[in-house]
């Protein structure tokens, strides 16, 4: 997805590096007349509430079973590309792709969920107000 921010934006890569894979992968299948029907689908998803996504709620967030339920009726009709759910995430992910960057971040935020009172849900006791460490590799 174009123009997350923060911690989404590393998520929002490997979303991205799927896609590109998946399309590698239907470009490969479709050069050989062996592989020919078998079919690859994309599915890019949308806030579908997990344990995951503990503390972030909001208004296109589906429950499980809804988001289990349209994944796999996505999946068995095999198309090109799907997006779960499809409202409102369709029609979203064109707009993403020919707004200007300054639209399309202020699109992206008021779709996207909002953080719990703790926005690090799980951290050690007494680290309140402190973002989590981020150790880089030597």
């Amino acid at each position: 997805m174009r123009a997350v921010r923060g911690t989404r934006t590393a998520y929002a890569t490997s979303e991205a590096a799927d896609a590109v894979l998946a399309e590698g992968i239907r470009a490969d299948l479709l050069g050989d007349r062996a592989t020919r029907g078998i079919r690859v689908t994309t599915v890019h998803p949308g806030f579908i509430a997990t344990d995951i996504g503990t503390g972030r709620r909001g208004p296109s967030t589906v429950d499980l079973e809804t988001g289990v339920t349209v994944l796999t009726a996505a999946i068995e009709r095999e198309p090109v590309r799907a997006h779960v759910p499809g409202w409102p995430w369709r029609p979203v992910a064109g707009l993403l792709h020919v707004l200007r960057l300054p639209v399309a971040r202020r699109l992206v935020q008021t779709a996207e969920p909002r953080l719990s009172a703790d926005p690090w849900p799980g951290r050690p006791p007494g680290s309140a107000g402190r973002r989590p460490a981020v150790r880089r590799a030597r």
